[in-house]
């Protein structure tokens, strides 16, 4: 090295250690960036996997709750007046009150102080397969092979509209007031208080409807295109949404009751199967029907009474299917060892080998505790 002017040596680097320290600095630069990549990757797959699962859970959850108010008429409502009001075109007509409260094992139609032209809102539980419920017209579409199923379920609400703001029954699954359904206008009705012979003309939020409140949620699969988040940009897919219709629905203020909002993304397939009792020594399910082989059943003679089918389902089995949304989330398989899954229909479907995504099956039984009657 150069001697300085004291004649002292100088220490220094060469071009070839600067090469060298550099080189060993990207080296390490590299080495951290593709461990912090391969961390975010990972860390991105465990929670689109993880979504999914929840996804599952909360969509059975909120279909199960539903399932298990089906039928629920309050045991607390006094007699209701005499009344007789027609409303519009495919909605309820309330009638003069005949028993109250419903006896045991008598269905809706036969006890209660309205009636419907449509046998679909009869009974707690209605189901239709391979086709989404038509709320305009309250009849099911013609079934197509392996498209989802769709569910109604009924049941009654006493609760007050202050109380509804909060916590209580009153609201539908889309979270509006039942009361924007016609049919409910007069049924709200509480102040002055009604007796036997003086209708309700107006209502006060703290007090209880003069009758019970009706409500509908029809549960079906909307498709839907939403962004996700995958490495470093969004990602448009195409998926469906568990969607429902509610007798309270209200957009944009205006009442809607026919129309599917959906309410969660990133369901693949929604199957419904439903436990009839057929014989009146027993009240359990003796098997599953689908919607369609319940339908072809006969009404049976219970406790003095025929039963339709629907007025004897017990219990719903609900099965739905989710899958990872986004970018891949596992390791492509080895060519003839194809991963498999089972799907809705029990059935063991080999995973083709461009499908990268996980597909995973949730499947819970409800019971119907209620079912429109005081037999519980």
């Amino acid at each position: 090295m150069k001697n300085d002017y004291t004649g002292r040596r100088i220490s220094g680097t060469t071009l070839l250690e600067l090469l060298i320290a550099v080189g060993i600095t990207m080296f390490l630069v590299s080495a951290a960036a593709y461990v912090y990549l391969g961390t975010r990757e990972s860390q991105g797959v465990n929670e689109r996997v993880s979504t999914s699962i929840e996804t599952g859970a909360y969509a059975l959850q909120l279909i199960g709750r539903d399932v298990m108010n089906a039928g629920f008429y309050p045991a607390t409502m006094p007699a209701p007046p005499q009344i007789a009001a027609s409303s519009p075109t495919r909605q309820r007509t309330i009638v003069t009150a005949s028993t109250y409260p419903p006896a045991k094992g008598v269905p809706l139609a036969k006890s209660t102080d309205w009636t419907e032209p449509s046998a679909t809102y009869l009974n707690p539980i209605f189901g239709c397969d391979g086709a989404k419920f038509n709320v305009e017209t309250a009849t099911c579409p013609a079934a197509v092979a392996g498209e989802p199923d769709s569910i109604v379920i009924n049941y009654f609400t006493n609760d007050s509209k202050k109380t509804a703001a909060a916590m209580g029954q009153r609201r539908d699954c889309t979270g509006s007031d039942v009361d924007n359904d016609p049919s409910n206008l007069v049924r709200r009705r509480n102040t002055p208080r009604p007796t036997p012979t003086v209708l309700a003309t107006s209502m006060d939020a703290d007090l209880a409807p003069q009758q019970p409140l009706f409500v509908s949620n029809r549960y079906g699969l909307n498709a839907t295109n939403m962004i996700v988040n995958v490495g470093m940009k969004d990602q448009a897919v195409s998926t469906q949404s568990l969607a429902c219709s509610g007798n309270g629905s209200a957009f944009f203020g205006v009442a809607n009751l026919t129309a599917y909002q959906p309410i969660l993304a990133g369901i693949d397939d929604l199957k419904f199967s439903y436990g009839v009792f057929n014989t009146d020594k027993t009240r359990a399910p003796d098997r599953f029907y689908t919607a369609t082989e319940v339908n072809a059943l006969l009404p049976v003679n219970i406790d003095g009474v025929a039963l339709g089918p629907w007025a004897r389902v017990v219990a719903v089995k609900v099965c739905l299917m989710t899958s990872t949304q986004g970018a891949n989330t596992k390791i492509g398989d080895k060519a003839g060892a194809l991963r498999t899954y089972l799907n809705c229909e029990n059935q063991s479907v080999s995973q083709p080998a461009n499908d990268l995504l996980i597909h995973k099956r949730h499947v819970q039984v409800f019971g119907v505790r209620n079912r429109l009657n005081q037999g519980f």
